[in-house]
C-alpha cells in the first residue's frame, strides 16, 4: 500500500508541477487576472512549484526505496527519472548561472520525465 500511496503522489506531484506552463500560457493568452479561477490557480501553483517540486523529488526516492523493498525489483528507468528530477531542480537553481537556456533545458527535461513516467508506469512494469 505505502509503495501505491507513493507512486501515485509522485505521479499527482509531476502532474501539478507540469500544469505550471500551459496554464502561465493559457493566463498570458487570454489575459487572465488573478480574480479568475485559473488566474488564482497559476498564481498558486507558481508559487507552490520548487515546494512542490522538493517534494516530488522526496516522494520518488521513497517510491524506489519502498519499491525495492517490497518487491525486491529494480528499475533502471526509474532510477533514471529520479536523476532527471534532480536535474531539473538544478536548472532551475542555476538559472542564474545559465541565464539564457534554463528554461529549454527544464522544459526538455520536464518532457523527458513525462515520456518516461508514462514508459515506466503503464509499460516498464506489465512487459518486462
Amino acid at each position: 500500500h505505502m509503495n501505491s500511496l507513493l507512486a501515485w503522489g509522485s505521479a499527482i506531484l509531476i502532474l501539478l508541477l507540469c500544469c505550471i506552463w500551459p496554464l502561465r500560457l493559457i493566463c498570458a493568452n487570454y489575459k487572465l487576472k488573478k480574480s479568475h479561477s485559473l488566474g488564482k490557480l497559476n498564481h498558486i501553483l507558481r508559487k507552490a512549484h520548487c515546494p512542490l517540486g522538493f517534494a516530488s523529488i522526496a516522494a520518488v526516492y521513497l517510491h524506489c526505496r519502498v519499491a525495492f523493498h517490497t518487491t525486491g525489483q529494480r528499475s533502471l528507468l526509474g532510477a533514471f527519472l529520479l536523476v532527471v528530477l534532480i536535474a531539473l531542480a538544478l536548472t532551475g537553481m542555476l538559472r542564474r548561472v545559465i541565464p539564457k537556456h534554463w528554461m529549454r533545458f527544464h522544459q526538455i527535461l520536464t518532457v523527458l520525465l513525462v515520456i518516461g513516467t508514462l514508459f515506466h508506469s503503464f509499460i516498464e512494469f506489465l512487459f518486462f
